[in-house]
Formats: C-alpha cells, sequence, structure tokens
C-alpha cells in the first residue's frame, strides 16, 4: 500500500454537519470518537456491524493528529469536521504539525516492517474508507465512505434474521 500526499485539497460535496476542535491530548480522544459515533449511528451512516471498524479508524486518524502531527502540544489543535450527502458522507481531521513523507509510512508488506508498531493503522484507514486523501503536507486528511443503500440494509437485516433462526434450531 502506497500512501500519497496530494497537493491539493480535496473536493467537498454535501453539507457540513458537524465541526469540533480539540486540544492534542490523548485523553480527549475516547469522547469525541463515542460522539462521533453516536453521530454516525443515529443518522445511520453506518451499519451497527461497521461500528468497531469505525473506531480504530478515527482511533488511528486522531492518534495521528495529536500524537505524531502535534507532538501532543496542547497548544496546538485537532480539527474535525463532517459532511454528507445522500450517497455519501465524509470526515476531515487536521492538525497544526509539518505533516509527513509517504517515506515515513512503513510498508506492511516489507517483511522488516512486520515487527514495528506502526504504520498498520493507515493500512486499516485505507481498507475501510472508500477514499483516504492526504494534503497539506499530509497534516490533513479527508476520510470518505459510501452511505449504505436500502439494499445492503436488506441484506444485513435478512442475514440477522437468519442468523436469529438457525439458532433457534
Amino acid at each position: 500500500m502506497k500512501v500519497t500526499i496530494h497537493e491539493t485539497p480535496p473536493e467537498l460535496f454535501g453539507d457540513e454537519v458537524y465541526r469540533k476542535e480539540i486540544p492534542s491530548q490523548l485523553e480527549r480522544k475516547t469522547p469525541l470518537i463515542l460522539e462521533i459515533l453516536k453521530y454516525l449511528l443515529d443518522n445511520e451512516w453506518i451499519e451497527q456491524e461497521e461500528e468497531m471498524t469505525m473506531r480504530l479508524v478515527l482511533d488511528e486518524t486522531l492518534i495521528n493528529a495529536i500524537k505524531h502531527g502535534n507532538g501532543e502540544d496542547e497548544a496546538k489543535i485537532v480539527s474535525i469536521f463532517m459532511r454528507s450527502s445522500p450517497e455519501r458522507w465524509g470526515i476531515m481531521i487536521q492538525d497544526e504539525g509539518e505533516g509527513f513523507t509517504p517515506e515515513d509510512v512503513p510498508d506492511v508488506n516489507d517483511p522488516e516492517s512486520l515487527l514495528l508498531e506502526r504504520g498498520r493503522g493507515v493500512l486499516l484507514i485505507h481498507e475501510f474508507m472508500d477514499t483516504v486523501w492526504y494534503y497539506d503536507q499530509g497534516s490533513s486528511v479527508w476520510l470518505v465512505k459510501a452511505r449504505p443503500t436500502s439494499w445492503s440494509k436488506a441484506q444485513r437485516r435478512m442475514r440477522r434474521l437468519w442468523r436469529r433462526l438457525l439458532g433457534r434450531c
């Protein structure tokens, strides 16, 4: 997996529906994640089955911004905002750091990187989100995901029903 840092900001879509800023304190991360997850679930932007994966994506992205981007400098802010359209939603996370270069991210497929304690979060983020757009030298990331369709919701309901029925047999 190759990380790309774009020269330009992404093309935004829809309406801004959420905005928050937090100081670069790791203890501020979990309450923010819970607030965002509640918003995503309440608005049916993610299914219940996606909650844990989205929690990991938010955790990794916020750790990157707070710890690596802002160096846990409490005077620096992490900004978060969400946008929504009928087809998709996105979360922008921006720190006040210097950014990073793609070479800073270990290649998780390289055997020499297997024992490193970093780099897997970026892979997870790319696997779960439909679009990951780094810009501002890597100090900003735009995460985009398609909204669940009524068909995918119906499929999930049928799977849950079958599981319940099979559990009773």
